[in-house]
């Protein structure tokens, strides 16, 4: 026989008062979880959902007069990770600094393509192959844009420009507002990019920086042009006895010149670009013709057009450089991606500048030389 024991009516309501309770959602927070997910995205760091430390000034809210507890070590809230201010110690440190880190923003897959050699000749394009191209380099590319007659295309190229100062020389100004190369390749989408560099850079000793530079500034063009054609160009000759006669710099020397030929095509097979080799289009015993430059720097208008005919008869194509080993594989396409912040671009060590003696009051890069156009 069970026996019954009437449950006290206290007890009933404070059951009752329980089972209606539901825990109650804390208000959105930059800590939650959905917030840790964009901010994850700010920071190498995976971001921890954590509560803020209570402030030991403040009395709680929930009991205004009770005293707030003291905590000596407030857990930190975490934040995006932010790049170190230079302290003086940093400052100090001998240029270049650290190379550039191993790993690319683009990883081009295994492809049948030799990057090694040049570009080879192709059946001549028009004008109009030029129309979604960005033309990037120093004066002489400059000169190419203004004097060739290609009218297509987009000139990011200007006076001094070198792969040192990317991130501190305006390329392009619309509306007022003054924009560096990697500003201006962020603002539109290309599918070809020519590079014109070397010459501005002869005058230092310090190759490797160079070299390092170059590559780094390939990076950078990819990040925000991932699926552009970047051309590398090798340098046209320079012609030493104009070089001479007109007061340029002693560095401006076929021999140095060659040697960072040498480099930029190192560079174009690692960071798998295709070739342009102007130097052999235009060399004749090694320099460039006397009648094809005012400075022996920058060409004539009639070489300008020369130096368009070679483009428009070397050309190559997205799919044919990057189309993988085995044909079945799809041929991926890359998102553009935040440029890398430019100013880890090594700067070559001021003392390795070569001395005043060699160098001349017309430097390289000067503006192109319109007298003979």
């Amino acid at each position: 026989m069970f026996s019954f024991r009437p449950i006290p009516l206290l007890c009933v309501t404070a059951l009752l008062f329980c089972a209606g309770c539901t825990p109650q959602q804390p208000p959105h927070s930059p800590f939650s979880p959905e917030a840790s997910v964009s901010q994850s995205t700010l920071s190498d760091e995976p971001s921890v959902p954590v509560m803020a430390p209570i402030n030991p000034s403040q009395p709680a809210a929930s009991e205004p007069d009770a005293p707030a507890p003291v905590s000596p070590d407030p857990v930190p809230i975490p934040s995006p990770q932010v790049k170190e201010p230079m302290t003086e110690s940093s400052a100090e440190q001998p240029n270049p600094p650290s190379p550039a880190p191993e790993s690319s923003p683009f990883v081009p897959i295994v492809s049948d393509y030799d990057f090694s050699q040049p570009v080879p000749e192709t059946t001549p394009v028009e004008n109009d192959f030029f129309a979604d191209a960005a033309f990037v380099g120093d004066s002489r590319m400059e000169g190419f844009y203004l004097y060739s007659g290609i009218k297509k295309g987009k000139k990011l190229a200007t006076t001094g420009l070198s792969v040192f100062n990317l991130s501190k020389k305006t390329v392009l100004t619309t509306g007022g507002v003054h924009y560096t190369l990697p500003e201006a390749l962020s603002l539109t989408q290309y599918k070809k990019i020519y590079l014109g560099f070397g010459v501005n850079e002869l005058g230092y000793i310090d190759e490797n920086s160079f070299y390092t530079a170059y590559c780094q500034t390939i990076d950078i063009i990819r990040s925000s042009q991932p699926n552009a054609v970047i051309y590398a160009q090798t340098m046209i000759p320079v012609n030493e006895e104009r070089v001479r006669a007109t007061g340029g710099a002693g560095h401006l020397n076929n021999d140095r010149l060659r040697m960072y030929n040498e480099l930029i095509r190192k560079a174009a097979q690692e960071k798998q670009v295709p070739l342009l080799d102007l130097y052999s289009a235009f060399a004749v015993d090694g320099s460039l013709p006397t009648e094809a430059s005012r400075d022996g720097v920058h060409l004539t208008g009639d070489y300008c057009k020369m130096q368009l005919s070679y483009l428009k008869t070397h050309t190559i194509d997205f799919d044919t450089l990057y189309s993988p080993a085995h044909p079945e594989t799809e041929v991926p396409r890359h998102e553009a991606t935040a440029a890398p912040d430019p100013t880890p671009l090594p700067e070559p060590d001021p003392d390795l500048l070569l001395s005043e003696a060699e160098q001349a009051p017309i430097p390289a890069g000067s503006a192109p030389d319109t007298s003979g156009f």
